[in-house]
């Protein structure tokens, strides 16, 4: 019987969380190369369009290091929930909650640091956070 509750709850949970991922298809991630790269005969020729690939990586990793934290700090939550006032989950548990908020501030931080080193180099205004050139 537990199986069939579970299963169900999967299924609305999908038809919950599924319709914003399709009204959102449109936006999502942008490419990693440069659209002017591939107009050009010979690709990326400029340091600005070297810099603007390394700012699209940059950026992508950066959600995806969101998503991913995201996804453990569920699980985190499932862990101390199930752990039944067993201490030792528990702890176990909150060490993973704080492991993972310390990575997402390090992630960002030295995205942080990443992007204004490039936004330097590159002479940019700073008007515009995540444009370069």
């Amino acid at each position: 019987m537990t199986l069939r509750r579970i299963f169900a709850f999967a299924i609305v949970s999908l038809f919950i969380v599924a319709p914003p991922a399709f009204s959102f298809a449109q936006g999502g991630l942008k490419t990693i190369v440069p659209a002017e790269c591939d107009n050009e005969p010979g690709g990326c020729q400029s340091i600005c369009h070297v810099a603007t690939l390394a700012q699209n990586i940059l950026n992508n990793a950066i959600y995806f290091a969101v998503f991913v934290s995201s996804v453990l700090i569920a699980w985190a939550g499932w862990q101390y929930l199930t752990a039944g006032g067993q201490e030792y989950k528990v702890k176990a548990a909150k060490k993973m909650f704080g492991n993972i908020i310390i990575g997402l501030v390090l992630i960002t931080a030295s995205w942080l640091l990443v992007n204004t080193l490039l936004n330097a180099l590159t002479d940019s205004s700073g008007l515009q956070w995540n444009r370069i050139c």
